[in-house]
């Protein structure tokens, strides 16, 4: 992995924390239910689009420090 290698930039990793964070905020919500889609299906904090806009944002993220 380039954090290993030390090709992962401070920048990079910190974007990666965030993308990270703003996901795991957004599954949580999901999770408990106050998420658009959640277990009691009611419209709430999260759209099913912002959390798949979090997965790609997580995802960027990985390729950019992998980079």
């Amino acid at each position: 992995m380039s954090v290993v290698s030390g090709t992962g930039t401070t920048a990079e990793l910190v974007t990666l924390y965030d993308a990270c964070f703003n996901l795991v905020v957004a599954l949580r919500s999901f999770k408990q239910g106050d998420a658009t889609g959640g277990a009691s299906g009611k419209d709430g904090r999260f759209t099913k689009a912002q959390i798949d806009a979090y997965i790609s944002a997580v995802s960027a993220a990985i390729t950019a420090v992998n980079a």
